[in-house]
């Protein structure tokens, strides 16, 4: 009926515009003749209005109802990853009515994210079984079986699908969700055009997709133009591109020819031959076609850039999706400032309005990641990275790696949110509240001037925050020299063992270990920077890993030491068997003397394995992108070591679950931690013969709670 009234209306405009063309024709304007055609134009464009809005309202109430349905559904058969991606088209205050912020709660603590969960229900504290969820989040396991079939239950009990409905969203929900194939039934209930262009680009018929994407100009223009600039990333729109753009076309000729000479030579080649012309000319071959793709890859990079960029008046509430897109499109072509400028515009800027599209997710993964920079054992930022990624491209292409872009944005925000480490907080006089913080920027400081403290959402007017002397400090570095770490990562790596060191105070006591298949001790302790940066220079690469042995062979060269103890380990590998089978008990040693490792781990590393050996002797991890950032994170693990401050202030409120925010005033430099108001005191280190506040920093430090 509505879509009748729009085309009865419509009719009417288009016969007063023929109307008003023969008045002026036949020259019979009269005063009532202009105002009858004008009031009748005005209630006719009224009307097309006013159905349009009612159609699009009731558009958006069919799509919160079977991407939630979806959701629901996906839960119930163990997809809970998907279900988050599902969510990310659900509006919370448009989903209340089914039970929609139960349902994000329900996925965010499936997937691992308690804190997230259990922040989020603080803010939806009436969804219905909020509290079940919210208990199970707070305790970090997740909820019952029961508890888990009540909400999806109720959600698709109030959502009420029909059976054509449920036929249409199940397919849509296999399709785009579950990478299932359909039967014939359920392809002609298959009605989504995103899942007919996931369907089309999972059986590579590209143009196909293309076309259904760029032939939509509704509502999801934006985000199809998402999908459409990944295309070109993928170089899944070659032939069109090619067809349409000169350069392009050039280089893809160029890459299609190589590899059809790249085919040919590979016949002439014999198994073994590693020194016959023709093994020369195929390896000259095989360099060349490897950097035709690189720039064909770089142009389509460029293009997706321009195609994005030309639709940005549009973006509307898709703005973030946009902007994330481009950040990533600016990486892939390795504009690193551009991509930095719009991760910013994601990240940093404040987004008043919490409907826009990945607004949740974007929120959900910053703040999951400040309270990682204080507790790294916390590691559901990446799960909602991955999410917000996956939601960006609305699970249309069946996989794809962010590995790069993720260590990209990670470093980033390091970077922008860095500085601050919250190591312990002593809860055993609350309301007293004695936190242990350190700061990793040079000239930083930690006072009522310079910071803001937010205790559970309640600022503290008042606290103090005295500075703690470390005296008597000794460091080893520790340094993975396996075959991985061959060329820029090893170069990059010395580079920045040589500027920290030459950064280091004249009475600092220093060490150098390095390790592959066995370590070696190149300098016991001494305070002789030459010395040392002279050992690095003459370091190469060979063998496999065995992370236990140097760090063996580090704490063996600190058992002399008096005072503050500190081993920083750099590796970029996984540690063979036979390490790992004694890591445990080389960590018990490191305790047992008061030993606190860093760990810095490059792109290839074993994060877990790392982030455990740190976490375990109350010294921290620290992932970095590319070797070339490593001169900053020794610096950052410099300050970190002698930047302590004691701070104590008084708590309101009596929440059991609780978190202690750091904010600076001049930066947006923060970190977060949270604790339980009943939590036991973590026990302190002792020194025989010593003052307390002399290695204060092991007494105190580390990231356990």
């Amino acid at each position: 009926m509505g879509g009748l009234m729009k085309e009865i209306a419509i009719l009417g405009i288009i016969a007063e515009c023929a109307v008003l063309i023969l008045l002026t024709v036949l020259k019979k304007w009269t005063k009532k003749a202009f105002i009858a055609v004008a009031a009748a134009t005005a209630l006719c464009c009224g009307l097309v209005g006013i159905l349009m809005l009612k159609g699009r309202i009731s558009a958006d109430a069919l799509d919160q109802r079977a991407y939630l349905y979806m959701a629901g559904r996906l839960i119930e058969e163990d997809y809970e990853e998907a279900s988050l991606e599902a969510l990310s088209a659900v509006s919370d205050k448009k989903s209340e009515p089914y039970n929609g912020p139960a349902v994000r709660a329900l996925a965010y603590n499936l997937n691992g994210a308690y804190d997230t969960a259990e922040s989020y229900l603080r803010a939806n504290a009436d969804a219905a079984n909020a509290q079940s969820i919210l208990e199970s989040s707070e305790k970090g396991e997740p909820v019952p079986a029961e508890v888990k079939t009540a909400v999806t239950e109720e959600a698709l009990a109030l959502i009420a699908a029909t059976e054509e409905e449920s036929r249409q969203w199940e397919a849509e929900m296999k399709v785009r969700f579950m990478g299932l194939a359909l039967e014939s039934g359920e392809q002609e209930a298959l009605s989504s055009e995103l899942a007919r262009v996931q369907s089309a680009i999972s059986e590579h018929r590209y143009e196909e997709a293309y076309q259904l994407l760029t032939e939509n100009t509704g509502s999801q223009s934006m985000k199809n133009a998402v999908i459409v600039s990944n295309m070109y990333v993928k170089n899944y729109n070659q032939r069109i591109m090619a067809d349409t753009d000169a350069e392009y076309g050039r280089l893809w000729q160029e890459a299609a020819k190589l590899q059809s000479q790249l085919n040919l030579a590979s016949l002439d080649l014999q198994e073994g031959d590693t020194e016959s012309e023709a093994y020369r000319s195929y390896q000259t071959l095989n360099a060349q076609y490897s950097l035709s793709l690189e720039a064909l890859n770089q142009e389509a990079a460029k293009r997706a850039i321009n195609y994005l960029t030309a639709v940005e008046e549009s973006a509307g509430d898709d703005i973030l999706g946009y902007q994330l897109q481009l950040a990533r499109l600016y990486f892939t072509s390795n504009q690193f400032e551009e991509a930095r400028e719009y991760l910013e515009k994601v990240f940093v800027q404040v987004h008043e309005n919490d409907e826009l599209w990945l607004s949740r997710e974007t929120a959900a993964f910053r703040e999951a990641y400040i309270t990682y920079l204080s507790n790294p054992l916390n590691t559901e930022y990446s799960l909602l990275f991955d999410s917000l990624m996956e939601s960006l491209y609305q699970s249309v292409f069946d996989s794809d790696n962010y590995n790069a872009f993720r260590e990209f944005v990670f470093s980033y925000l390091r970077e922008v949110f860095g500085g601050f480490i919250i190591r312990r907080i002593d809860v055993s006089q609350f309301p007293q509240i004695l936190a242990e913080i350190s700061t990793t920027r040079e000239g930083m400081e930690l006072t009522e001037d310079s910071v803001r403290l937010t205790d559970t959402g309640t600022e503290i007017e008042e606290f103090s925050a005295e500075p703690v002397t470390v005296n008597d400090l000794s460091i080893a570095f520790v340094l993975d020299r396996s075959g991985s770490m061959q060329g820029d990562k090893m170069a990059e790596s010395k580079n920045a063992i040589r500027e920290c060191v030459s950064q280091m105070l004249n009475n600092v006591s220093l060490s150098f270990i390095t390790f592959e298949s066995s370590s070696r001790l190149e300098c016991g302790l001494t305070q002789s920077k030459y010395l040392i940066t002279s050992l690095v220079d003459g370091i190469s690469t060979t063998g496999g890993t065995n992370i236990a042995s140097g760090l063996s062979t580090a704490i063996e060269s600190l058992q002399a030491a008096a005072g503050t103890r500190i081993i920083i380990l750099l590796s970029d590998g996984h540690d063979g068997d036979d390490s790992e089978a004694l890591i445990d008990s080389v960590l018990a040693e490191a305790v047992a003397g008061n030993i606190t490792i860093f760990c810095i781990g490059l792109q290839g590393c074993d994060e877990a394995y790392l982030q455990n050996i740190s976490t375990r002797t109350n010294g921290q991890f620290i992932m970095v992108t590319n070797a070339a950032e490593l001169d900053q994170t020794y610096e950052e693990i410099q300050n970190a070591v002698v930047n302590n401050y004691q701070v104590s202030y008084q708590a309101s409120g009596d929440e059991e679950s609780r978190s202690l925010t750091v904010e600076s005033k001049d930066s947006y430099a923060q970190a977060r931690r949270e604790y339980r108001r009943t939590e036991a005191p973590q026990e302190r280190y002792d020194y025989a013969g010593e003052m307390q506040e002399a290695g204060y920093y092991k007494q105190t430090g580390g990231t356990g709670r």
